[in-house]
């Protein structure tokens, strides 16, 4: 129902209402949706921002309703965030669905930065189905340290690097001085601006939008701009199931293979799919991951990348450079994504397809993950050692910083699948990394990374540990092999064996309260999307 669908009579008391808050029911009535908090320095400008899109929509002739939805930043709560971060995620398309259908709204602008926000608002839009956009709260500027930038992601690397006598604990004031007007999105991380970038992609963001810094005039004018287009998208009833086709889908999985790849924009494409009833699986990923990387990761620079024609550039060169890469949907101005896509600027930044450098991704399977696992690798692509399992992150964590982890181990982080909060392996990641350990050991998990590793990490391994999975039954001093060129991933287990041990399994008590086990308890799988199960 319409926010102008009111019957004279019998609608009257609902009429009145809208009105003793100043808005006009013979207007279309845009919901922009905030994601909010006040220890969220990711969205420390969400609200500034969101009104400023107000601004665009009432200049277009529409009316504006705010509301705001919850934000979690595991930047400043560390690990134990992690676990209760991914429930935001399904949390988001719930409470926008609720207000959709209790306030009539006529469309949506999704203001948001972090991952699981955008993600769970990609899929209140597509669940909604109402004339979307999102705008970003913005990427954050470098910190400055001693003369020299770095990013959010990097300060993690400092706490190994200081753990390992390479980096004198002096600097660390230094570090809290940078950061203390920091807001917005790591602009030194493809990984924390994938989801954002991904909807650009897909034609649902203003071109510009995922790279521009944070609080700043061109910022400022794109959430005007904002504002404005969504209301054009009302007038031609230009809704998220007419535009995100199954082309539009893969081209924004090349997209984010092109980038590096990333587990949220890997997921967030994948739970896309699903609800939009377009088959995606991740055995299918294994096509996608033999294109090119045109962005290096681990130089990744937002202000580089957007200089260089940001998302629209990659978008170019992928379609240039491929033939089944196609830019024909329609995007948020009614045109084809061809309309929007442009050169490079440089080609320095930015590589042209047939410059590209080996994808960085690889899909796996095994008696490991029988559904499929994601691989990054560094330098090594084939890998053999010794497990040792830790059931949590924050074991993980203690035993990589008390130097308890030999070189030549695999490292089985595992209860980190979306039944267990889906974690993002941040923490211990950054602790190899600035502990120059990360190419000298690998790691396994049903979670998630980020880009802190630059070795041989294995996410989101399907089925999780939670369901009694092969990854739930290695012990400590078990064989894993893992080998990309033939996109394996085992345990030197005979079957029976693993049977034996399946019958004996006890699933651990997880650190997760009531509330958050029995929402976890719904989450599918990784290889699905990680989507709520659908009740029969």
């Amino acid at each position: 129902m319409s926010s102008r669908d009111f019957n004279d009579i019998i609608d009257f008391p609902q009429k009145i209402a809208l009105q003793s808050l100043n808005i006009d029911v013979s207007k279309p009535l845009i919901a922009i949706v905030c994601a909010q908090s006040g220890l969220s320095f990711v969205h420390k400008n969400a609200q500034n921002t969101a009104e400023r899109v107000a601004k665009g929509v009432a200049k277009a002739g529409a009316e504006a309703a705010v509301f705001c939805v919850p934000s979690v930043t595991d930047f400043i709560f560390g690990v134990s965030a992690e676990r209760s971060k991914f429930a935001i995620n399904k949390f988001v398309p719930l409470y926008a669905e609720t207000m959709a259908q209790s306030n009539l709204f006529d469309g949506f602008v999704f203001v948001a930065s972090d991952n699981q926000s955008v993600s769970g608002m990609l899929e209140a839009a597509i669940t909604c189905n109402l004339p979307s956009l999102f705008m970003s709260c913005g990427v954050m500027p470098p910190l400055k340290i001693a003369g020299k930038n770095f990013g959010l992601n990097e300060i993690y690397s400092f706490v190994g690097a200081v753990k390992s006598g390479k980096v004198n604990p002096a600097v660390l004031p230094d570090l809290k001085s940078a950061i203390a007007d920091g807001l917005g999105n790591d602009y030194k991380s493809y990984a924390e601006n994938s989801a954002i970038c991904i909807c650009e992609a897909l034609g649902l963001a203003v071109s510009g939008v995922s790279t521009v810094q944070a609080d700043t005039p061109a910022h400022r004018e794109l959430a005007l701009k904002t504002g404005k287009q969504i209301v054009e998208m009302y007038k031609e009833k230009l809704t998220p199931r007419m535009t995100l086709s199954e082309e539009a889908l893969k081209t924004a999985l090349c997209f984010d293979v092109a980038m590096g790849g990333s587990c949220t924009g890997l997921t967030t494409v994948l739970s896309a799919a699903r609800l939009l009833n377009i088959r995606f699986d991740m055995k299918e990923l294994k096509k996608f991951f033999q294109l090119p990387r045109l962005v290096k990761n681990e130089n990744f620079d937002a202000y580089a990348f957007g200089g260089d024609g940001g998302v629209a550039a990659v978008l170019y060169e992928l379609a240039k450079g491929n033939k089944n890469i196609s830019l024909d949907y329609t995007v948020y101005d009614m045109k084809p994504m061809s309309r929007s896509a442009r050169p490079s600027v440089s080609g320095e930044t930015i590589l042209p397809y047939l410059k590209g450098t080996t994808g960085r991704c690889t899909y796996l399977s095994g008696n490991l993950a029988e559904d499929g696992a994601v691989a990054v690798s560094g330098s090594q692509t084939v890998f053999e050692g010794k497990a040792i399992v830790f059931n949590s992150e924050e074991e993980a964590v203690n035993a990589i910083a008390n130097r308890e982890i030999d070189e030549g181990c695999v490292l089985i982080i595992r209860y980190q699948g979306p039944s267990c909060g889906f974690n993002e392996l941040r923490t211990s990641l950054a602790l190899l990394r600035g502990m120059d350990m990360d190419e000298k050991v690998a790691v396994v998990t049903d979670g998630r990374f980020s880009d802190f590793s630059r070795g041989l990490v294995v996410g989101l391994v399907s089925p999780q540990a939670q369901t009694d999975s092969g990854l739930a039954l290695v012990r400590t001093g078990d064989t894993i092999e893992i080998n990309l060129p033939k996109n394996k991933l085992n345990v030197d287990l005979k079957a029976k064996e693993l049977n034996q041990r399946k019958r004996q399994q006890e699933t651990p008590e997880l650190p997760l309260s009531d509330n958050l086990k029995a929402y976890s308890s719904l989450f599918s799988s990784a290889e699905e999307g990680c989507l709520i199960k659908k009740i029969q």
